[in-house]
């Protein structure tokens, strides 16, 4: 038996709230009072303590697992939310959005553990008979116990993004959109969930707030709102007035931040400097997060760049495949540099460059990220609010630009000198992985003495499923001959012509091929069936092999394109993982789920 240090909170705001918080549970049966010495073998009290509400003069009670969560072990999973837009919201989309009532409260915790969350107040004892905020584990279980409502919801074709209790709905018309909204809610509250509808919006709109940001579907961009943007400006400026700062506090500042990421375009490169102060202080501190430490001059300078930031950067594109109006590929080697800068498929400039014997002695990194700051100088002087495609086969060089920085100093001060002569002239950079044997223009212009093969020969770690050959037979007598396997590799390839995901599979011209086999690892399947759909003015025909998980985000998406009279025909299941997979290509996973994991099969055509 556990007991931790009472918190003595005086009568007034804070104790009220606790009080009310204590009775509106007992009333939704989540909690139970208890005899103080009547309990099973396991038995653990927890602290009650407050939090202010973001916006108002009220606070919220908490239940404090710190301790307890120590002896829970977490595993990994993976949730839904913004990342996931670009595959559900397209142009002039409409959107609503429920809100699941004290969404934990509807996950009952098994009698004989309910001991483990106790906890005292006013001299009465009380255990949690549901689920308890503060639970380490809570966010894993709650989005599994939705994982098969989401399941049912795009089987029957509802596009719909869940983040925990905040659900979004999607529709390509106000109809739709009701539609999707309707079949939702019927569904989850025949399954028991209580709704929101004060925090929902159920009217279809083109503009709505999820995840505290913005979401345009007529610009196509993520916003932050205007309310969210004027809370930060005042919580930056404050912090500018101070001289020293503790971890909580910056860790307060930092959090506000964050949230913006997927809204402000140069989000990392003004969070850097002061991630690396937050976890100096930590460490020096011994983990005491309310030690007081004084604020570096180059922390508050990085800060006051977000007032500049909030206002000529707060908007990011949603799109699975970034639109741009200039492309810039660079190459470098021992011996020199050279670049292209294209407008459409046209080069309009080009430039080339010889190392000096101290340049040529450089690691190739560091050439790399040179060539790429000395081509943009050359080359991209005259560009103006304009989206810049950086294309390298330099993978560091490449994470650099997509990260906006990195861990090693002297690249990380080479980047930010380029992020902030484009920033200057509201030029945005999209960088792209291009193989070393396709940059081709480039490689001549650094005029190369020996050419360097390294870049072109690594193998880019993916999924490496191969079907089994009788398997791929009988698919051609059903679809007919392949001529291209897309999305292969030298080990799993079941044509003579195939192409891997190093080569750029998804900007190929598919429409040379008769018909392709695709069998790509699952992140892929919404830039595929995004570039089918955009793929109109030739013939593009290919069998795709996908895996048959009804929750993700993207099967409705491969449902979507069946027409709907065959709809009730779908998925064509080709089998399980062992009986569709040689034995080799699958010997990592757990041969029960080689037996439950099943594969689908689907002929697809833009030209249908």
């Amino acid at each position: 038996m556990l007991n931790p240090i009472p918190i003595s909170i005086p009568e007034g705001p804070k104790s009220d709230c606790i009080t009310k918080e204590v009775q509106d549970l007992l009333l939704d049966d989540a909690i139970e009072q208890v005899l103080p010495n009547h309990y099973s073998k396991r038995v653990f009290y927890s602290n009650v303590f407050t939090v202010p509400k973001p916006g108002t003069n009220l606070h919220r009670p908490v239940l404090d697992l710190k301790r307890l969560n120590t002896y829970i072990n977490n595993q990994s999973f993976k949730m839904e939310g913004i990342k996931n837009l670009p595959s559900m919201v397209k142009q002039g989309y409409y959107m609503v959005k429920l809100d699941i009532k004290k969404a934990y409260l509807h996950v009952l915790v098994d009698p004989q553990y309910r001991d483990l969350f106790r906890f005292v107040w006013k001299g009465s004892h009380y255990r949690w008979k549901t689920m308890p905020f503060g639970l380490s584990t809570a966010p894993r279980i709650f989005t599994m116990l939705l994982r098969p409502v989401l399941r049912m919801l795009r089987d029957i074709n509802v596009s719909v993004i869940a983040y925990l209790d905040d659900l979004l709905i999607v529709g390509s018309t106000k109809e739709e959109c009701l539609s999707n909204l309707k079949k939702t809610m019927d569904l989850l509250v025949k399954l028991g969930f209580k709704l929101n509808l004060e925090k929902s919006v159920l009217e279809p709109t083109q503009s709505i707030t999820f995840l505290g940001l913005q979401i345009d579907s007529v610009s196509m961009k993520l916003l932050v709102p205007k309310e969210k943007k004027k809370s930060v400006i005042k919580e930056i400026r404050n912090f500018l007035k101070l001289d020293c700062c503790s971890p909580r506090k910056l860790a307060g500042l930092k959090g506000k931040l964050i949230a913006l990421k997927d809204a402000v375009i140069p989000f990392r490169l003004y969070t850097r400097r002061t991630n690396n102060f937050h976890s100096q202080c930590l460490t020096l501190a011994n983990g005491d997060w309310d030690q007081s430490f004084p604020i570096p001059q180059d922390v508050k300078s990085e800060i006051s760049h977000w007032l500049i930031v909030l206002n000529q950067w707060n908007g990011k594109e949603i799109s699975l495949f970034p639109s741009y109006d200039y492309v810039l590929t660079t190459d470098a080697s021992e011996s020199g540099a050279g670049a292209t800068l294209k407008k459409g498929n046209k080069v309009i400039k080009t430039w080339s460059f010889q190392w000096s014997t101290t340049q040529s002695n450089m690691s190739s990194n560091r050439r790399e990220m040179l060539a790429l700051l000395m081509a943009y100088q050359a080359l991209c002087r005259k560009l103006n609010s304009c989206k810049l495609k950086i294309q390298t086969d330099n993978t560091t060089t490449l994470s650099y630009i997509n990260r906006q920085g990195g861990q090693i100093q002297d690249l990380s001060v080479l980047f930010e000198q380029l992020w902030k002569q484009c920033l200057k002239k509201k030029v945005n950079l999209i960088g792209e992985h291009i193989p070393g044997f396709f940059n081709v223009k480039a490689d001549h212009l650094s005029r190369l003495s020996e050419m360097n093969h390294k870049s072109s020969t690594r193998v880019i770690k993916s999924y490496n499923w191969q079907l089994k050959k009788e398997v791929f037979n009988r698919i051609q007598l059903q679809f007919g001959q392949i001529q291209m396997d897309l999305f292969a590799s030298h080990l799993n390839h079941q044509t003579t012509n195939y192409s891997t995901i190093r080569m750029n599979t998804l900007h190929l011209d598919w429409s040379q091929w008769k018909q392709c086999l695709a069998f790509p690892p699952p992140i892929l399947l919404p830039s595929i069936l995004e570039k089918m759909n955009s793929s109109s003015s030739k013939k593009v025909s290919i069998i795709l092999i996908f895996p048959i998980w009804r929750s993700a985000t993207w099967y409705p998406m491969i449902q979507a394109q069946v027409p709907r009279h065959h709809r009730h025909m779908f998925p064509q299941v080709l089998g399980t993982f062992q009986e569709v997979l040689t034995k080799q290509s699958v010997e990592s996973i757990p041969i029960q789920i080689q037996q439950r994991w099943k594969l689908g099969i689907i002929q697809l055509s833009n030209l249908m």
